[in-house]
């Protein structure tokens, strides 16, 4: 077992430390740990000097930690059933990985033609189906990967009458009410990379920035001189995988903003205020 600080990342020189330890020839180790940010498990195959290595965040009730600490138990360790745990699990992993990148939309058109075709004809489909877009994304919570909650959404006032709210997005402090909306959204082009601008406006509509302004996101060329540089626009775009550069607003005042972090609720996010 190799111990690091729990602040410290996963690196090539603490596996090698591992690896060297466990592949030492008075040892010849098959099972190793690395423990630092995460818990590594690791399989040594000495035959080949492969190994493989099974990832394990420090998370209240992980499956993976119970099961770890059902074969790691006094009477219960076999280094053949460790082995075949960690080479499921990775196997398992990487199988997700593979279906997620298979999800797209040509998939759920294709999914949802074949069903209605058994009892409409394929051209009637095909019309139906032309008036409707489908955005695949995966839903992220940085927190617990549940379902998001919206907490303070009423988003008060200070007694000076202005306000002056904080925000935290999936754990991390965003600031004030524009650099949270510009978070949201530009974690949402991150999350989701090839996303087109039409479909950035489908996730983030101009409802979400009413009443008020009632508008979210523009292509920066639609949008006048006097609107931008910090007037009505972030003066920071986001830039597509397209190239496309889209400005973000900057109206935003209690009552539209908790329309927006509704919206961004769908999507997955969890927001919080501090007042």
């Amino acid at each position: 077992m190799e111990l690091k600080q729990y602040s410290l990342s996963k690196n090539d020189d603490f596996e090698k430390q591992l690896l060297n330890y466990m592949s030492h020839t008075d040892l010849r180790l098959s099972i190793g740990i690395l423990v630092c940010e995460k818990l590594y498990l690791y399989f040594y195959n000495h035959s080949d000097n492969k190994n493989d290595c099974l990832e394990i965040p420090f998370e209240k009730d992980n499956e993976l930690g119970i099961k770890l600490m059902e074969l790691f138990s006094k009477n219960n360790f076999d280094v053949e059933n460790t082995r075949d745990f960690i080479q499921s699990e990775i196997k398992n992993k990487n199988d997700v990985v593979k279906v997620k990148k298979e999800i797209s939309e040509e998939l759920v058109k294709n999914l949802l033609t074949e069903h209605f075709i058994k009892t409409y004809d394929k051209d009637v489909v095909e019309s139906a189906l032309k008036g409707f877009s489908f955005i695949c994304s995966e839903r992220k919570n940085m927190n617990t990967g549940a379902s998001a909650v919206v907490q303070n959404p009423s988003v008060p006032f200070t007694s000076s009458g202005k306000n002056k709210a904080q925000f935290t997005v999936n754990g991390v402090p965003t600031g004030g009410k524009c650099p949270t909306v510009r978070y949201v959204i530009e974690s949402y082009v991150k999350n989701n990379p090839g996303i087109t601008f039409e479909q950035l406006q489908e996730a983030f509509p101009d409802e979400a920035a009413r009443p008020g302004f009632g508008k979210v996101v523009r292509r920066l060329e639609d949008v006048k001189d006097n609107e931008w540089g910090g007037h009505r626009f972030n003066k920071h775009p986001i830039i597509l995988s397209d190239g496309q550069q889209v400005a973000v607003s900057t109206q935003w005042e209690p009552q539209n903003i908790k329309n927006f972090i509704r919206a961004a609720t769908v999507l997955g996010f969890d927001i919080s205020s501090d007042l």
